[in-house]
């Protein structure tokens, strides 16, 4: 493929766009009466916050008002992915948003808050916190599973494991198994070992999407890019998507689709309503497909194979995130 791409020409869609400044970006609308938010991050790894004086900021012009995290609704059981934290768990996390009637002007506010921090212990390297007596990340420890967070030590002997070259297991905070381990491992010609570290944060795709809402005439209104509607079909756009077109420019032969989103919420789980949006998800992977060009369907596993790693569909098949305890691992509907 290499061969193709060097000494090529190769000029995606939008390049004169943006390269001319004429490409619109979520930042460049606005609307009547539009104010303009701005976040005051925190300055250290971890923290709490004692006090916060934002006297002088809510005295500028123009100033509106501040967000604090006590009036943002907070997600349970998935710490360090709330919006605004008074407790804030790396350098960088948001604790508060200014409102002014000016992007400068909102900035100009967030440097006349004052905050008081309690600093608290974080930790740089994993196996520090996994020393007897170490730092823990998190106020509640240093591992979460099962929704909840404990504390895990390793003792001296398994750190003398570590410099011979061999990892100590532990117990896991949540396990699940499928058939026989012991007896395939037993009948394998190879099995190898390793130990892997990878970190907890969800990916970030590059998904050019963004949305803007607005009051007009009592009524908010919404500005988004277009997505998947939820129902079967396809819309408009998506008849002759742009990113076939790119992709093929840019000599690239095989595309892995992921994260196949809709708009069913929990209903995703139900095999009426989710098969159909997945058979036309593998019938337009075809469609589009050519001789010289694959297009792949596949979906994010998460928690069920040990972390954040992208499969391949190998057959139409409908997948979701978590399943009932009594459910079968896999069922067939007509």
């Amino acid at each position: 493929m290499a061969e193709k791409i060097i000494g090529t020409d190769i000029a995606p869609q939008d390049l004169v766009a943006k390269i001319t400044g004429r490409a619109k970006y979520a930042e460049d609308f606005r609307a009547d009466g539009m104010v303009f938010a701005k976040l005051l991050l925190s300055p250290m790894p971890h923290a709490r916050v004692r006090e916060v004086d934002a006297t002088r900021a809510l005295a500028m012009p123009g100033v509106i008002d501040i967000l604090r995290a006590d009036e943002v609704r907070q997600i349970e059981g998935r710490p360090g992915e709330a919006s605004l934290t008074d407790e804030p768990l790396y350098e960088g996390q948001p604790i508060l948003a200014v409102a002014a009637e000016t992007e400068e002007q909102a900035a100009a506010a967030i440097e006349a808050i004052d905050i008081d921090f309690e600093p608290l212990p974080f930790v740089l390297d994993p196996l520090d916190s996994l020393r007897p007596n170490g730092p823990n990340a998190y106020t509640g420890g240093n591992r979460f599973g099962g929704g909840e967070f404990s504390e895990l030590k390793w003792t001296d002997a398994d750190f003398e494991e570590i410099e011979a070259g061999r990892m100590p297991n532990g117990e896991a905070a949540v396990e699940w198994t499928k058939g026989d381990i012991d007896t395939a491992f037993s009948e394998s010609d190879l099995v190898l070992e390793e130990s892997i570290v990878h970190q907890s944060l969800t990916h970030h795709p590059m998904e050019p999407r963004s949305a803007m809402m607005y009051w007009e005439n009592g009524k908010p209104r919404l500005l988004k890019a277009r997505e998947q509607s939820g129902k079967p079909g396809l819309p408009r756009a998506l008849k002759k998507p742009d990113f076939v077109d790119v992709f093929k420019k840019s000599g690239i032969q095989i595309v892995h689709l992921a994260e196949f989103h809709n708009r069913l919420g929990r209903s995703r789980r139900d095999p009426v309503k989710a098969l159909p949006l997945l058979k036309t998800l593998h019938e337009e992977c075809a469609r589009l497909s050519d001789d010289g060009f694959l297009l792949l369907p596949g979906e994010e596993p998460n928690v069920h194979l040990g972390g954040h790693w992208i499969s391949f569909f190998p057959r139409p098949v409908m997948w979701v995130l978590n399943r009932s305890k009594d459910k079968p691992f896999t069922e067939e509907h007509p």
